[in-house]
């Protein structure tokens, strides 16, 4: 299908699955172009950072695989484009961007509890969906919050950055609101608050912070300008949505008086501006530079066994050849593949009684042998019976159960994913009963014949609790009685002394 986006490391296309007809957005890049250009460990920890993100306003990972030649990234598809493509062709009112600001600062807010900072907020790599909810795309270049020490690195688009980047200091998380200032300015305008051909010019402008508000018609209010001011203060720790407190200011801003926060994260909400569906969203330059530029287009492909060739052919290698297969190997090892239908197909609890669970998914392994056969725990079982022969043992009975027992077998089959113990709580029509240990590998040696072996496991660790409570209560009191002991005795002690020293005192 065709391509719909371009980033710095690959493409963007749509593609179909074709078991469910589901739609998706295929992100593929080039191993070959990603190591030319130093890049495969981020894409590696975008790909991991994707995995464990999982947030309404967020482009979620949905697959992840690898050829010889590309490594994919299957994402959710946004038919409505990115928040750049629209901006340069209408004007908004303030209703839709207090809307996409208000989704963003969500979005930014859970990165930031995630200890994630994206470092690339821009109209770019905004989407939106066919509904007009706003999602933040494009990992790339985030980042985990290190907890010892500031950020350094000078990543991210210059248009975009925070004057503390730019300082050498070190930045931390706050750069994502300054980005999203800078969004909300052109949202408005419709131009960058800094906007400078040279390098240099620009990086002066945005360390000065003087950002001017032209007028318009209609005139922008107070509250609109009141928030961008606020994103774009120059002091990270007082930037409007930093920390707890920059975050309570931003959600009890006047500007967002109207928005009932708790609906806008459910996407009950609806959106003001929906995207049209008559027309195209995406830029079609990409598909023109697919068309008349790529020599080798993308298509599917049978994996040839790469690594084992490479290894082959090892010896008499130049250094950048080596340092080139051992990236591809960093590669093939590292960019884990990933399916999100695994964890849909997991059941999960369905009797909330008996917190039993559904079959588990293939990628659950069994913690014991027989565990997949609803077998319990193996522990060697306590025998008090007397020694006799093999064949003695086997063909002696099991001990009798007593009256009122429940010695049905059908709790094992409607507990076999429960939970592995070797004792098993049971109940009929007259109450809660007990039943012994039975498991399917039962030994010659015959079974319990303790009293207590017809308890159930919690009964078990409830007598085995009161017997140590007992045992630490009479401990204490003993020592106390010492210790009252030893104070009488010291007293008389005492007493004696006195008594002595009175005397020599009258002589």
């Amino acid at each position: 299908m065709r391509v719909v986006g371009r980033g710095a490391f690959g493409k963007v296309r749509i593609v179909e699955r074709r078991d469910t007809k589901q739609l998706y957005a295929l992100k593929y890049i080039s191993k070959h172009d990603c190591i030319q250009m130093d890049a495969v460990r981020n894409v590696i920890r975008e790909r991991v950072m994707l995995e464990q993100l999982d947030h309404p306003f967020i482009c979620r990972l949905r697959f992840a695989f690898q050829d010889d030649d590309y490594m994919y990234m299957v994402m959710d598809l946004m038919m409505g484009g990115n928040l750049g493509f629209h901006i340069l062709r209408q004007k908004f009112e303030e209703n839709a961007i207090r809307f996409w600001m208000a989704e963003l600062a969500c979005a930014i807010r859970y990165l930031h509890q995630e200890s994630v900072v994206h470092r690339d907020i821009k109209p770019d790599n905004i989407l939106l969906d066919e509904e007009g909810h706003a999602h933040l795309s494009d990992f790339n270049i985030a980042s985990h919050i290190p907890t010892h020490r500031p950020l350094t690195s000078h990543s991210g688009t210059a248009l975009y950055m925070a004057p503390e980047v730019f300082q050498g200091g070190g930045y931390n998380e706050a750069v994502d609101w300054w980005g999203l200032g800078v969004t909300m300015y052109e949202c408005v305008y419709r131009k960058r608050p800094f906007e400078y051909e040279k390098t240099e010019d620009l990086q002066k402008a945005i360390l000065r912070g003087n950002v001017f508000y032209p007028p318009k018609s209609p005139p922008i209010s107070p509250e609109c300008i009141s928030v961008i001011q606020g994103l774009l203060e120059l002091n990270p720790s007082r930037r409007l949505g930093q920390g707890p407190a920059g975050w309570a200011a931003l959600v009890h801003h006047p500007f967002f008086r109207s928005v009932d926060w708790t609906r806008l994260t459910e996407k009950r909400t609806k959106p003001p501006f929906t995207p049209p569906t008559n027309q195209n969203n995406f830029d079609a330059t990409h598909d023109l530079e697919e068309l008349l530029f790529e020599d080798n287009p993308l298509s599917g492909q049978p994996r040839r066994n790469a690594r084992r060739n490479r290894a082959k052919s090892s010896s008499g290698m130049s250094k950048e050849v080596e340092k080139f297969e051992k990236e591809m190997d960093y590669i093939e090892d590292r960019f884990k593949p990933f399916d999100f239908t695994v964890f849909e197909r997991y059941v999960g609890f369905q009797d909330p009684i008996r917190m039993t669970v559904g079959e588990p998914p293939e990628w659950v392994k069994p913690a014991f042998e027989g565990a997949e056969h609803g077998d319990f725990l193996p522990v060697k079982r306590i025998s008090t019976t007397s020694q006799m022969d093999g064949e003695d043992m086997i063909n002696t009975p099991s001990p009798a159960v007593q009256q009122g027992m429940y010695t049905d077998r059908q709790w094992l089959d409607n507990n076999r994913t429960g939970a592995s113990s070797n004792y098993r709580e049971t109940s009929n029509q007259d109450g809660d009963q007990r039943i012994p240990y039975s498991g399917r590998g039962m030994e010659a040696n015959g079974g319990l014949t303790e009293d207590h072996a017809y308890y159930p496991t919690r009964e078990l660790q409830k007598k085995q609790s009161n017997r140590s409570f007992r045992e630490r209560r009479e401990r204490d009191r003993r020592s106390v009685s010492r210790a009252h002991n030893d104070t009488r005795a010291s007293s008389s002690t005492s007493q004696a002394i006195e008594t002595l020293t009175d005397k020599l005192r009258e002589m």
